[in-house]
């Protein structure tokens, strides 16, 4: 558990900073 929560937290931000992007693309 300890080993995966660092894995979902850079997927988390990847995947906010990711969406973010496609945000501003279409703006």
């Amino acid at each position: 558990m300890l080993t995966r929560l660092p894995t979902m937290v850079i997927f988390l931000v990847l995947q906010r900073s990711f969406a973010q992007g496609i945000t501003g693309a279409i703006k």
